[in-house]
């Protein structure tokens, strides 16, 4: 069986949220029913700094989503910024603040869909919460409950965003491959109070 990476995991969600939240009564012809939208996809960043093959950083990150929201601008389009995970850790200065500067900055930038991963689970219940509650853009985890099966504080399982007339459903889920590590991150201990998947606490 073809195993799917984080991106193309939230890719596929993606696609599949947009093909069934359109309403049929848009489906007149092509023409009408068409709506430009368009995906900027990211995940794995963390350090504010390019590496050292200068790639990457905040600053490259912040100018490519400014000119890409111009770009859609002038061609009519939506686009949607979506960061697939993995930003509070692991650099030096998360050491200091335990990933408090990336949240801030993608604050500044604005998210359109955050999607956690599990390096935001690396300090431990508490902070990942705390981080959550500074975010000030929507995040999605769909298959994240707490043990009574319900959506934990600030989560969401979907959201709707509208292009040409169009409703369009953007659903985000943590991949399970990385529940148990998720789980036992920080203080070494299980995340008590919240199950890594619907309805099923992780046991230890």
């Amino acid at each position: 069986m073809r195993k799917f990476s984080r991106r193309q995991t939230l890719a596929s969600m993606l696609a599949a949220g947009a093909g069934i939240a359109a309403p049929a009564t848009r489906a007149a012809s092509p023409a009408d029913s068409a709506a430009r939208v368009s995906f900027l996809l990211v995940n794995d960043i963390y350090r504010i700094d390019e590496n050292k093959d200068r790639h990457g950083g905040m600053a490259r990150f912040a100018a490519v989503v400014k000119a890409e929201r111009e770009k859609a601008l002038a061609e009519g389009r939506r686009l949607v910024c979506v960061h697939a995970g993995d930003t509070l850790s692991p650099s030096l200065l998360s050491s200091f603040d335990q990933g408090a500067h990336m949240i801030d900055l993608f604050n500044d930038v604005g998210l359109d869909v955050f999607v956690p991963g599990n390096h935001e689970f690396d300090f431990g219940k508490d902070i990942y919460f705390e981080r959550m509650g500074e975010a000030r853009f929507p995040i999605l985890a769909a298959n994240l409950r707490d043990a009574a099966g319900l959506s934990l504080p600030r989560h969401q399982d979907q959201i709707l965003i509208e292009a040409d007339g169009l409703k369009l459903a953007l659903i985000g889920a943590r991949r399970s491959r990385h529940r148990h590590r998720a789980c036992r991150q920080g203080d070494g201990r299980r995340l008590d109070e919240y199950a890594c998947r619907r309805s099923h606490p992780v046991r230890p």
